[in-house]
């Protein structure tokens, strides 16, 4: 509650007594009632189609060959949602349907563009689907039954996997919205996972390999195909051929992947089931007898991490979370295995869906499952590590992890809290005890994690100081350091003379934040304004309060708020400015800056620990009329404004993702030996 008391001060400095009374009102009711549960969220599923004008396009240079193998009787709507959700995409299709044993009718036959096959005498699944292909001109092969019908988008998201030599399927839904397949786990009989459960719960809603898929919606390379000769036609079921099919795949180090954005919709209230022989027979002489089903994951064979913060990353709006969002990135191409837990627990859209579409588990809140104790424990038995972001988070999560004491924990401080709380109640000169107590927080939490992390070597130091003098000598053995992350602009970037104006950004829901701007208007640009009062200024950052908007009121000062892609800004202006006061960590928005290569100038608290050396990397100025006379100097300076652009950009390559990938893997590799 302290933190939360120090807050509502802070929403007093910047919106007065109202926006406190308002915040505070929601807490209080937030403790009086049970927690949000959300409401069952259903699929839209379009009507059944029986009579349509319907007619397809032939395209003898197909992208994607469409094999429908048909005995029933809902054709007719299978074709018709194949020409209005996969011909409204830019890959050509060439669609090919085998009626087997079912003479083909005159309204059938009058759709157009469709290659039709007749068997007389039925044939089956398994050997149906390996006629078409025999017969399919396309790169690619999509298996459909009559029953199947996909869905806005359906191959769009399956291609780029394809294209990268995957075999690829969907998430199957019922026509009554159940889930019926998010991938085939081969037990005494095969198992569709998650079968007449919710659709919407996050272990069926993310990128993840598959042991096994089922036919419906199965999609691979028709050369790839016939590289393993196809399904193996003695098996009577197409879910153990497709089965049999993957694990091939697998033998071959192919990738089998199931993608939950493409979402086919069977028209039965179940999947066929399979029978029991000659098929298991012959599948336990070809891979043996099954073992007892886990779980979907029993197919992810790389060690599992997994990570927890307050919200899913909004990487586009905060500094931290853009560091934490590429530390995610590097992750899944160490190799590794990820879940994301969102302490806030609920959606966060389009990031959520960013993340599953990567290959990341969400844990957020769903109707059927809101209580994040049990998410977390019913996912203990498969964790190997778990990096915690925060003090408070480590504290909160913490015992739970603990109950596995295979789990190695990790603290990612993301900075030292308790040495910006000091700086802040120093600058205002307060006489806080709050620093002291979240000091005492962070160090328990340093002595508890097998390793701690911070973005800084100074606040390595640091913490490293205060743990030997509290005779812990082990947790100051286990600090590491793990910096922001900057992906280097790789664009022209303009010169000198096309640019004008200062640029600053930042979350304005961090403190530092505020008062900087705050500082950069009332006391620094006046003097910046008394010799060049053209000089326009812009504030860029998510969540401006009241008193940054009113700042807006000088017509040279603007206030955008959010803006998803700022490169144009870093692009057009000719100076970034930080003028921060008090804070910690390492300044993304610093970084930021410089991966364009756009010359700073900043405070000594905004420059430490990068390792950045005044005036040959970036300008320090630490009072505002030091501060002012550093723009203005640096402003009309074309020659000196180039070396700093060419020097800020080869400096900041030191903390891009190449860079830093080598630092994560040798921490984790601390962890687990084998992994990275």
């Amino acid at each position: 509650m302290t933190n939360y008391w120090h807050k509502l001060q802070k929403i007093w400095q910047a919106e007065g007594f109202r926006g406190v009374a308002t915040r505070a009102w929601r807490k209080l009711r937030s403790l009086q009632q049970p927690p949000h549960r959300p409401a069952p969220r259903t699929t839209l599923i379009p009507p059944l189609v029986t009579s349509q004008p319907l007619h397809l396009q032939i395209a003898w240079d197909a992208t994607v060959s469409v094999l429908i193998y048909s005995s029933g009787d809902k054709l007719f709507n299978c074709l018709y949602y194949v020409q209005e959700c996969l011909t409204a995409s830019p890959y050509s299709l060439e669609v090919m349907v085998l009626l087997d044993g079912t003479p083909p009718s005159g309204e059938l036959l009058s759709v157009g563009g469709v290659q039709w096959l007749y068997s007389p005498s039925p044939l089956g699944a398994v050997r149906a689907w390996n006629y078409l292909a025999k017969k399919a001109r396309g790169q690619y092969l999509l298996f459909l039954d009559d029953h199947c019908q996909v869905t806005a988008g359906y191959l769009d998201r399956l291609l780029p996997f394809l294209e990268q030599g995957y075999g690829v399927g969907a998430k199957i839904i019922s026509e009554h919205t159940h889930l019926l397949c998010a991938g085939v786990i081969m037990a005494a009989t095969p198992l569709y996972f998650g079968d007449q459960d919710y659709p919407g719960e996050p272990c069926y809603n993310y990128v993840r390999p598959a042991e096994a898929l089922p036919p419906w919606g199965f999609a691979i390379s028709t050369s790839l195909f016939w590289q393993l000769e196809g399904l193996r036609e003695e098996f009577r079921s197409g879910v153990y051929a497709f089965a049999d099919f993957c694990y091939r795949l697998a033998a071959k180090d192919v990738p089998v992947l199931y993608q939950p954005k493409s979402q086919l919709i069977y028209r039965a209230s179940r999947l066929p089931p399979c029978p029991p022989d000659p098929d298991r027979s012959l599948w336990e002489s070809l891979w043996g007898v099954p073992r007892p089903p886990f779980h979907a994951r029993k197919a992810i064979k790389q060690p599992t991490i997994l990570v927890i913060d307050t919200l899913v990353p909004p990487y586009d709006k905060e500094s931290g979370a853009f560091r934490l969002y590429q530390i995610l990135r590097l992750l899944l191409q160490q190799g590794y295995s990820v879940i994301f837990l969102p302490d806030y627990g609920h959606e966060q859209e389009p990031y959520t869906s960013e993340l599953e579409s990567l290959g990341i588990e969400v844990l957020y809140f769903t109707y059927q499952q809101y209580d994040w104790a049990k998410r977390l424990q019913q996912r203990l038995s498969y964790i190997d590590l778990a990096w915690v972001c925060r003090p408070e988070l480590a504290a909160k999560y913490f015992p739970i992890l603990q109950q596995n004491r295979r789990i190695k924990l990790i603290y990612d401080t993301i900075d030292l809290h308790f040495l910006r709380l000091q700086r802040e109640a120093e600058l205002q000169g307060k006489d806080s005890k709050e620093w002291q107590e979240m000091q005492k927080l962070e160090l328990q939490c340093s002595q508890q994690a097998d390793i701690t992390i911070v973005v800084t070597a100074k606040e390595q130091h640091i913490l490293q100081q205060l743990l030997l003098e509290r005779g812990e000598s082990k947790g100051a053995q286990n600090i590491r350091v793990i910096p922001n992350i900057h992906p280097l602009y790789q664009g022209e970037i303009p010169d000198f003379a096309d640019r004008q104006g200062l640029l600053f950004i930042g979350g304005y829901y961090h403190a530092p934040n505020v008062d900087g701007v705050l500082w950069l208007v009332s006391e620094i640009m006046p003097l910046i304004w008394a010799k060049r009062p053209q000089i326009p200024v812009t504030l860029l950052g998510s969540n401006p309060p009241a008193a940054v908007q009113a700042l807006a009121q000088d017509p040279r000062v603007t206030v955008p708020g959010y803006v998803p892609d700022v490169s144009s800004y870093f692009l057009s202006h000719r100076l970034f400015v930080a003028p921060l006061r008090y804070g910690a960590g390492m300044k993304g928005k610093i970084g930021h800056s410089l991966s364009f290569g756009l010359p700073v100038v900043t405070t000594p608290i905004g420059a430490e620990g990068m390792g950045l050396q005044p005036d040959k990397d970036v300008v320090i100025a630490e009072t505002a009329a030091a501060f002012a006379t550093a723009v203005l100097d640096l402003y009309d300076d074309p020659d000196r404004w180039r070396c700093l652009s060419q020097a800020s950009y080869e400096f900041i390559r030191q903390y891009s993702p190449g860079a830093v990938a080598p630092l994560l893997a040798a921490v984790l590799r601390e962890l687990i030996p084998q992994a990275g």
